[in-house]
């Protein structure tokens, strides 16, 4: 494949392009590995984009917000489900609720048939939250991007 000298893409950064060299030094760079970094890089590019632009008004980290759209979407889980359907780590989930009933937005209670379990519930300002702030996600001018 060529390469041509597109100014719309820019040059990747010096850890990519380091890390380009190494795959290729030891065999395996190739189109698969290009396509993931490619989409890897852009998943980080909106996720920091959101996170600047409208999650830092609401006290929310990107993670904060995929974990507050689960239990929009799903309702109550228990927190090892949660952390699974946010894919996050059951760990990184328990700092993230800290966050969350510290505004409000959720509130863990303990589970009706086994006490050893928690389950997390979306509070009233929690729907609010999500009422408010998923469409204005959706509506992000991702073309603003610099990737």
């Amino acid at each position: 494949m060529k390469n041509f000298n597109n100014k719309a893409q820019p040059r990747p950064s010096k850890a990519e392009a380091k890390a380009k060299e190494h795959l290729i030094s030891v065999g395996l760079y190739g189109r698969s590995v290009s396509i993931i970094s490619n989409a890897f890089r852009l998943t980080s590019v909106i996720r920091n984009f959101s996170e600047k632009n409208l999650f830092k008004e609401f006290n929310l980290s990107f993670s904060g917000f995929t974990v507050m759209w689960v239990m929009w979407v799903w309702g109550d889980l228990e927190t090892a489900k949660l952390a699974k359907n946010a894919g996050i780590a059951k760990s990184t989930l328990s700092g993230i609720l800290i966050t969350l009933e510290k505004h409000g937005y959720c509130q863990r209670v303990p589970h009706s048939d086994d006490a050893r379990k928690v389950v997390v519930h979306i509070t009233s300002a929690g729907e609010k939250l999500m009422e408010k702030l998923f469409p204005k996600f959706m509506s992000l001018n991702f073309m603003r991007l610099k990737i």
